[in-house]
């Protein structure tokens, strides 16, 4: 739960991928923002990428693919989403990747 994922100490302030559809969907909640990426990121992500839209299995995880990697090769998470929305675009991919959030 979101409320688990905040009491835990990510202390290497990870980025976080959250891949699954609607994982960026904050909860109705009025007196209080609360979300999967919030809870993550009280929990000491350094940036969390998410969408609140349905993604396709397949395709997500073509586009998601060379984001990871170039997460992992230390590239900051917003510019790594950037570059690799435009080559999705570029190349005619499905536009629910301009749904693709980092929150920090």
């Amino acid at each position: 739960t979101a409320a688990a994922v905040a009491q835990a100490r990510l202390n290497k302030h990870p980025v976080v991928l959250l891949g699954a559809c609607r994982a960026a969907t904050a909860a109705p909640y009025m007196h209080e923002a609360w979300s999967l990426p919030r809870a993550f990121a009280q929990a000491g992500a350094r940036a969390i990428i998410a969408a609140p839209v349905d993604l396709p299995d397949g395709e997500a995880r073509r586009f998601f693919a060379p984001l990871t990697e170039r997460l992992m090769r230390g590239d900051a998470a917003a510019t790594a989403l950037r570059d690799e929305r435009v080559k999705w675009l570029t190349a005619g991919g499905a536009p629910w990747v301009r749904q693709v959030l980092v929150f920090e």
